[in-house]
């Protein structure tokens, strides 16, 4: 017998050895960036955490406010990161923000969040109330 280790068993070992590595720092990345996006998200809104249970109740509305995840909801969250967009910029920056939907419906929750005195509209350009 010889004493020379088995240089593919350690190839082997060391391989198996990084791929977890890179799994565990893939798995702390995604969830930092959640982490952060979900405080983004909360300094946006200006409102309670997401965990608050009146963001997910659909039978409750805060002050008029839309349900979350809607296309009004959409348009207010973005009149409120960004003011003094036109309604054009408006819906260019929502369908960035990956939100599918026509301009048509987006220029209707602009005039509908507008009535409820959520968002105003000064020299063409959108703020919120």
């Amino acid at each position: 017998m010889t004493d020379e280790p088995d240089f593919s068993k350690l190839f082997a070992e060391a391989a198996d050895k990084i791929r977890r590595d890179a799994y565990q720092a893939g798995w702390r990345d995604a969830l930092a960036a959640l982490t952060k996006a979900a405080a983004e998200a909360a300094d946006v809104s200006g409102s309670e955490p997401a965990s608050s249970p009146e963001l997910h109740s659909s039978s409750r509305n805060l002050e008029g406010a839309p349900t979350v995840g809607s296309t009004p909801w959409y348009v207010l969250q973005t009149v409120r990161k960004r003011p003094g967009m036109t309604g054009l910029e408006v819906v260019s920056a929502v369908q960035e923000g990956g939100h599918k939907v026509s301009g048509p419906s987006i220029r209707t929750s602009l005039a509908r969040l507008a009535r409820k005195k959520l968002i105003v509209a000064r020299h063409k350009r959108w703020f919120p109330a």
